[in-house]
């Protein structure tokens, strides 16, 4: 589509400030001041500042999407945006642009992925939203009665527990997508404000810097099938106890000096195992074999009958460490990999 002729420097200034805000967004979550509290937890100090460049975002990307792109293309917009990922996340947008309450009530911090302190006690963090049940009760309801049930599915399926960049980041590349004439670009194309400053050397994991780069659930994706496909390192690796039900195992990854504690999906040990890669119990060396998608012993028993289950006992950090590792695909490479 188009943009409208009348309509087009009013759309090229909100994508340019749209570019900006995201950008203060970025240089903001990476220097949070902060301080650790008694039980290791942290409270920053200056949340409120992200949270208002999170709000100005929002409000340029409510009239792009109100003011601008459904006044040029009508229906047409509206089915497009309905029917694609970064679309839908600007139909969810406009409930949180609406609603009547500041925004530090649908964004959340992410604690645990907090990195630092870093210089002078700052911290670099990754916010997410909130999930749909978290919000008040409000954010979905229309004026007069009722409740907007698009922009519900949208933001369930599209934005809840995502990282609040990447979902601005998805409809700047929505809108850009839908009319690249408005985003200023270099002679060589690139948008003007992208790619993001990229992170301190400190930071974990994949970090998104521009419209045209994978999502975070795309790149973690693909780095855990990676991890999943390659052999672990060590020479093998002895099991401890399990998990969930007994549908994850947990134990050491065996190498010539020391050991390194891992967590598994027992699917992916039975992968592992059908490509020669050795997993014993910890308790005697053991061998652990496969029948068919089951662990078994070498004398017949069901891994989960001769193990014991560590999720209930006393020791919470197996479950920590398969937590962490769930939620982090380069921590579940660096696993596998024995770094």
């Amino acid at each position: 589509m188009q943009v409208k002729d009348e309509l087009f420097r009013k759309g090229a200034l909100r994508m340019r400030a749209l570019a900006e805000d995201i950008n203060r967004c970025a240089e903001k979550c990476a220097s949070v001041a902060g301080s650790v509290m008694p039980g290791e937890m942290v409270q920053f100090e200056d949340f409120d500042s992200i949270v208002n460049e999170v709000d100005r975002a929002l409000w340029a990307i409510r009239t792009l999407d109100n003011e601008v792109y459904c006044a040029s293309g009508g229906q047409d917009y509206v089915d497009l945006r309905g029917t694609t990922p970064c679309g839908q996340v600007v139909w969810a947008f406009a409930s949180l642009r609406d609603v009547a309450t500041h925004r530090a009530d649908v964004v959340d911090p992410d604690i645990r992925r907090a990195v630092g302190p870093l210089d002078e006690g700052r911290f670099l963090i990754f916010p997410r939203w909130k999930q749909r049940t978290d919000l008040p009760v409000d954010t979905f309801r229309k004026q007069h009665g009722g409740v907007y049930g698009t922009r519900i599915s949208a933001y369930d399926n599209h934005v809840a527990g995502r990282h609040v960049l990447d979902t601005l980041i998805d409809a700047f590349a929505f809108f850009d997508a839908c009319d690249g004439q408005l985003a200023r670009r270099d002679p060589d194309g690139q948008v003007e404000g992208f790619p993001l400053r990229p992170l301190s050397g400190r930071a974990v994991g994949y970090y998104r810097l521009g419209p045209d780069w994978p999502t975070h659930e795309e790149a973690e994706r693909n780095l855990f099938e990676f991890a999943a496909s390659a052999r672990p390192a060590g020479s093998a690796r002895s099991i401890v106890g399990t998990l969930q039900a007994g549908t994850t195992v947990c134990g050491w990854t065996e190498f010539q000096t020391r050991r390194a504690s891992f967590t598994e999906p027992v699917r992916q040990v039975v992968a592992d195992i059908s490509r020669g890669y050795p997993y014993v119990l910890d308790a005697d060396r053991s061998p652990v074999e496969t029948v068919g998608d089951q662990l078994v012993t070498a004398d017949g028993r069901v891994l989960s009958d001769a193990v014991p289950d560590v999720e209930t006992s006393s020791d919470a950090s197996w479950m920590d460490w398969w937590i962490d590792i769930g939620l982090n695909a380069d921590l579940y490479l660096r696993q596998r990999k024995g770094i």
